[in-house]
């Protein structure tokens, strides 16, 4: 998976300050039923267009966050951003020799360069993704050079950096839940990537993006914990 009191385009945070995230979110849902029949419990299997519907509600309800959070961001964003990357700097999770994924923030998002900076320091190793084929972002180390990618993010031809290999995602959010469910830009790669990931990963936000309840199903993937400019929260189970 900045800033929003977006009236004007995103551009990727490398461009103010240097490397950070990328932004991306939700599935959308895929149901599948069994015109007509009976399920398992005997009960008339519901037939396709239910599930249409209610996909286009989880959707909409989601949409409708998105809207409602646009524009909001904390006063001073900048200040805000770097409290929240120094809180998780002292959480204490990435010990050195681990390998971590950040992101390239987008003025939305809470950004990660002084994060990269610290951790690189601490011996971390560290990946950024890429949009390949499919959902699955692929990750890799710094390289040469950064390309704008197909999410208008900056991407790295590094060397690769295999899912299982990582230990702990760091993942933009514009939003997420006490649960652990976040909100995302409604593309689908980090559910996509969370899903297929052993690791742990943590949603990187601003405190007023830290709502009540995230709509979702069962495609959309919870994190392991939050982080914001005034708290650390460990998400059970």
């Amino acid at each position: 998976m900045q800033a929003p009191g977006e009236s004007r385009s995103e551009k990727p945070e490398a461009s103010r300050q240097g490397p950070t995230c990328l932004a991306q979110g939700t599935t959308d849902a895929t149901h599948t039923a069994e015109a007509g029949g009976l399920s398992r419990s005997g009960s008339t299997a519901l037939p396709l267009f239910f599930f249409e519907r209610s996909v286009t509600a989880l959707d909409e309800r989601k949409a409708a966050l998105r809207a409602r959070l646009k524009g909001q961001m904390p006063p001073d964003p900048e200040r805000a951003s770097h409290t929240a990357q120094e809180r998780l700097l002292r959480a204490g999770l990435f010990s050195s020799g681990s390998i971590v994924a950040l992101y390239r923030a987008l003025p939305s998002e809470v950004g990660t360069n002084l994060l990269a900076g610290s951790l690189l320091a601490r011996g971390v190793t560290l990946c950024w993704p890429r949009v390949v084929d499919g959902r699955v972002l692929e990750f890799r180390r710094a390289g040469a050079s950064w390309t704008r990618g197909a999410l208008r993010v900056e991407e790295p031809d590094g060397e690769l950096m295999p899912l299982p290999l990582i230990d702990w995602m760091v993942v933009p959010a514009q939003a997420a839940d006490l649960h652990g469910r976040r909100l995302g830009r409604g593309k689908g790669y980090y559910d996509a990537t969370l899903a297929a990931f052993p690791g742990k990963s943590v949603a990187l936000l601003y405190d007023l993006r830290v709502v009540e309840e995230i709509p979702s199903d069962a495609n959309d993937r919870q994190v392991d914990a939050l982080c914001t400019e005034s708290r650390l929260i460990m998400v059970d189970g």
